[in-house]
């Protein structure tokens, strides 16, 4: 348990038969699994741990407005009740799930936050939706590194095969798209560390090129690809890469616009960001939305007018 609540506030047990998850509160403790709002989420589902009891620390020394934070009067007893013990809730900062037998599983850092080509992302917050996914049980998202590329790296235990469309897809109506993982990595199970944790530097690192190289299937996506690959600079394009995470952005996506208008392709600037993907560009010209003719004129624009 965390240091502010003297160090312990749950027990797990680990003979004969080991529990994987952080276990129960002690005796004389409660804890709360919360949501934003501090109201209680459903079995299975993740939420903020907050701790009370005894063991709760008064705050921080000479810190009031992180013991403001992080120390506040308990919602769910009356103030007074139990001698006191319970007034006090610490927000641990943890995030957990209840499984079915009671036990609390840890799920990783609310304030997981990472900066990724300019964006702030908070890691949980990924996470979070991934594990509103029925079939999955355990996700750790991170941010992989290797040689001067960076990206994010979602390892994840489910009861199915997933795709790497899949996930895209269902976390496309979700998150933005500077938030939606490069790689999805099924494991058995996640490394932790002795206390139930997960262990983020046992994760394993997978070469994202050779990882989800997809090698374009029809004459739309090698079109759309041999563009990308000449506006980008990249010596190939894998149909599954993200146009915002292997160097393009927000002015190079104006250049990619016209390039495949010129093509033949009537894209607008916000195509781009809702179908970042060759393969995605590509059924979307191939269900007909892309069809339209684009007339255009050179010269001065005069008068009210859509951006692209």
């Amino acid at each position: 348990g965390p240091t502010e609540t003297t160090v312990g506030c749950c027990i797990s047990q680990r003979y004969p038969v080991k529990n994987e998850g952080i276990g129960a509160p002690y005796a004389n403790t409660r804890v709360y699994v919360l949501d934003s709002q501090l109201e209680p989420v459903v079995q299975g589902a993740s939420g903020y741990l907050y701790v009370s009891g005894p063991g709760v620390a008064a705050g921080y020394l000479n810190l009031p407005e992180q013991t403001k934070a992080a120390f506040i009067n308990n919602p769910f007893v009356a103030q007074g009740d139990y001698n006191g013990l319970y007034d006090r809730l610490y927000f641990t900062g943890d995030l957990v799930k209840v499984d079915r037998a009671s036990q609390l599983h840890y799920l990783g850092r609310s304030d997981a936050q990472i900066k990724l080509r300019g964006y702030r992302i908070e890691l949980h917050e990924i996470e979070q939706q991934l594990l509103s996914l029925e079939c999955i049980t355990q996700v750790a998202v991170t941010l992989k590194k290797q040689d001067k590329r960076e990206w994010l790296a979602a390892f994840y235990v489910s009861e199915q095969v997933v795709t790497h469309e899949q996930f895209v897809d269902l976390l496309s109506d979700r998150l933005p798209h500077y938030m939606i993982p490069s790689q999805f990595i099924a494991l058995s199970e996640l490394p932790l560390t002795a206390n139930g944790k997960v262990n983020h530097e046992a994760l394993p690192t997978q070469d994202l090129a050779q990882a989800q190289f997809q090698a374009p299937s029809n004459k739309t996506e090698q079109q759309i690809s041999d563009i990308w690959q000449s506006l980008l600079n990249v010596e190939r394009v894998s149909t599954l890469d993200n146009f915002f995470q292997i160097g393009g952005d927000s002015i190079s996506s104006i250049t990619l616009v016209s390039k495949l208008r010129k093509a033949g392709f009537n894209f607008a600037v916000k195509d781009v960001f809702t179908h970042s993907t060759v393969q995605a560009q590509a059924k979307y010209v191939l269900s007909g939305h892309s069809s339209t003719t684009v007339l255009s004129q050179q010269g001065e624009l005069v008068g009210k007018f859509s951006l692209l």
